[in-house]
């Protein structure tokens, strides 16, 4: 983990952003990566408001590596999958008038696009690769500060 890119989303007022840099004239990251782990810390020169932050980690998959990654919900589809299958989101209704009204109020809907597409996995809290009986885990140490 030693090696990472870094994307951020971010609001200034009404003015939206996007970057890849660790420093602009509203803000500066410092961070610590190992092997073992990643820690960002921001200090914000002026109010604002993260919207997305990314930190995308190459990593190496075996043949017959296994992805499984923490659902959102109880419904939500959590079991080991090779890595280039195809994350079903939930059952059910998922219709437009679903997702964005009240009842879809207790899913994923209104903060999350599902993307269903093969070796494309989203999850909440964490995730882990097994390679046989190793296990690579990517996680934040906690939910308070960690997203």
């Amino acid at each position: 983990m030693e090696k990472f890119k870094l994307n951020l989303e971010y609001k200034v007022g009404k003015a939206v952003f996007s970057t890849n840099l660790f420093e602009t004239e509203h803000f500066k990251i410092t961070y610590k990566a190992t092997k073992s782990h990643i820690s960002l810390k921001m200090a914000a020169f002026v109010p604002l408001e993260i919207l997305n932050l990314t930190a995308s980690i190459p990593y190496n998959f075996k043949a017959d590596s296994r992805v499984f990654v923490n659902g959102y919900q109880s419904w939500t589809e959590c079991r080991e999958m090779f890595k280039d299958e195809r994350q079903s989101h939930t059952f059910g209704p998922t219709s437009f008038a679903y997702r964005r009204t009240l009842l879809g109020a207790a899913g994923a809907y209104t903060f999350d696009d599902n993307v269903s597409r093969r070796g494309v996995f989203q999850g909440f809290s964490y995730m882990y690769v097994r390679n046989g009986e190793e296990y690579d885990l990517f996680a934040s140490l906690t939910e308070r500060t960690g997203y």
